[in-house]
């Protein structure tokens, strides 16, 4: 907190307290944090950020100084994430990060509100009683499928009810997000996040915009 110095007509001088903003932080300096909860080098993550930028999914201020590149929000965050999960390969991260980014949950999450996986994963990212209900986070790569898994649902329990041919319905435990399904054939491929990483990614966001708020 700056203080500023105010002169009465006596010659007194008071002594007046002045909210400074604090200076918005980048994406590029998170990820030293993001790198120790994933489990990736920063240099494979900022490649991904770099790529989402090409891609017009992040906003990237020009500039090499202060509040310059990408700013660090809750949605930032969920946007990098998404394209971390949304492919293995760096070259289709753009397309297939857009369209998981967008993919929506019939009319609203149950668990969020929110209509699209972005938004819902955002949402997550800055509120940790929502982030405390959450099992997992799900990518199917190849279905252009996500899904959030909460309140005791998993991705595990999902497996494991299929390979018994169990009926298949849209539990109240699960917010799936559809978007459209690349053609593609061969390998199917799902990522998933897991609660404690959920948990160590919100707690980090959070701290984050609590360090940026004026003092």
């Amino acid at each position: 907190m700056r203080v500023a110095e105010s002169q009465h007509s006596g010659g007194q001088n008071l002594s007046l307290p002045v909210s400074v903003p604090a200076m918005a932080t980048s994406l590029k300096s998170f990820l030293p944090v993001l790198s120790r909860i994933l489990g990736e080098t920063p240099e494979a993550i900022y490649e991904r950020q770099r790529a989402l930028v090409r891609g017009g999914l992040l906003e990237s201020v020009p500039g090499h100084g202060p509040g310059s590149g990408v700013r660090a929000t809750p949605e930032s965050v969920a946007m990098l994430l998404i394209g971390l999960l949304a492919t293995v390969s760096l070259s289709e991260s753009g397309p297939r990060a857009r369209d998981i980014a967008k993919a929506v949950a019939g009319a609203r999450c149950p668990l969020t509100g929110a209509k699209t996986f972005r938004d819902a994963l955002a949402r997550i990212l800055s509120d940790e009683a929502l982030a405390a209900r959450v099992n997992d986070v799900t990518v199917q790569v190849n279905a252009g499928l996500a899904a959030i898994h909460y309140d005791g649902s998993s991705s595990q329990l999902s497996l494991r009810g299929l390979a018994k041919k169990a009926k298949v319905t849209r539990a109240p435990e699960s917010s799936v997000f559809l978007g459209p399904r690349p053609e593609t054939g061969g390998l199917q491929i799902g990522i998933s996040v897991s609660a404690d990483t959920v948990r160590e990614l919100t707690k980090a966001t959070i701290g984050l915009l609590s360090n940026e708020k004026p003092s």
